[in-house]
């Protein structure tokens, strides 16, 4: 009755036909994912094949949910008749309002739009000059490995930096001299342990940090010419470890505080 009271309300102030009655938020949607489209379906308690509970019982009707099937970014809604999975068992119906659920790849691509501009300083394609007949050959690489069991969050990296050099024969007395080794191999490993605020934001707290330097050691040399060439990728292997290695270990990995759950000004969040 209310609500045919209002549409006669609004039919009466607005005029006829009336052919949609919806609620405009006052206040703008802070969230990280903006919906803009949404479907629902009513979603009743399964059994352990993913298949309705024939004949529920009262307590398994209660936990029937009225699920919302939600898009972003104007991607075209699934066509999705029913859950094949239980949202709230029937001992949690006092403790549990709803759910919410956000798809992986949808929280790997936010992940991505986070990390690609911080990352961009450890790829690059070096250039160098050398005079005479010493060359100098450096391939840098770069990888960062993000993954998701429940509420942790692991990131590996590592950052390697693949050396070659030689000097050719007319200056040695004993034959070309090559070096071919992996000058800067740093790895980290960071886990985090995800929990969620009564405002709806996501909150990371660092659980494990374990570095770990894997580069090659320069061979040992005896004589001044060679001693000289070991100085001089010293410094080269130095200035590298100082200049990325540092801001490997100085990378905030907290883009996950940054995100906010659709409706956080409506509902209050137990876990994610």
């Amino acid at each position: 009755m209310a609500v045919l009271n209002i549409h006669r309300k609004n039919a009466k102030e607005k005029g006829l036909p009336l052919v949609l009655v919806t609620a405009v938020p006052k206040e703008p949607d802070n969230s990280s994912l903006q919906m803009t489209s949404f479907e629902r379906l009513v979603s009743p308690l399964k059994d352990t094949n993913g298949n309705p509970v024939a004949n529920p019982t009262r307590s398994q009707q209660l936990v029937t949910t009225l699920d919302y099937t939600c898009m972003i970014k104007d991607r075209q809604l699934p066509s999705i008749s029913i859950f094949g999975w239980n949202w709230v068992q029937p001992d949690e119906v006092n403790d549990k309002s709803g759910v919410i659920s956000v798809n992986r790849s949808t929280m790997v691509e936010y992940l991505r739009e986070y990390l690609a501009p911080k990352v961009e300083s450890f790829c690059y394609r070096p250039t160098l000059w050398s005079d005479g007949r010493v060359e100098l050959e450096p391939a840098p690489n770069y990888t960062c490995d993000v993954s998701f069991d429940g509420q942790e969050v692991t990131v590996d990296q590592r950052l390697w930096v693949h050396l070659k050099a030689s000097l050719e024969p007319e200056y040695l007395d004993d034959g070309r001299y090559n070096i071919v080794l992996n000058a800067v191999d740093y790895r980290l490993t960071d886990k985090y342990e995800i929990s969620v605020d009564q405002n709806g934001q996501l909150q990371m707290a660092n659980t494990y940090n374990h570095p770990e330097d894997y580069s090659d050691q320069l061979p040992r040399v005896s004589d001044l010419l060679h001693a000289i060439i070991e100085i001089v990728l010293q410094a080269v292997i130095g200035q590298i470890k100082s200049e990325l290695v540092s801001q490997l270990e100085n990378l905030q990995f907290n883009p996950l505080q940054q995100f906010v759950f659709p409706g956080a000004k409506v509902f209050t969040y137990k876990s994610p």
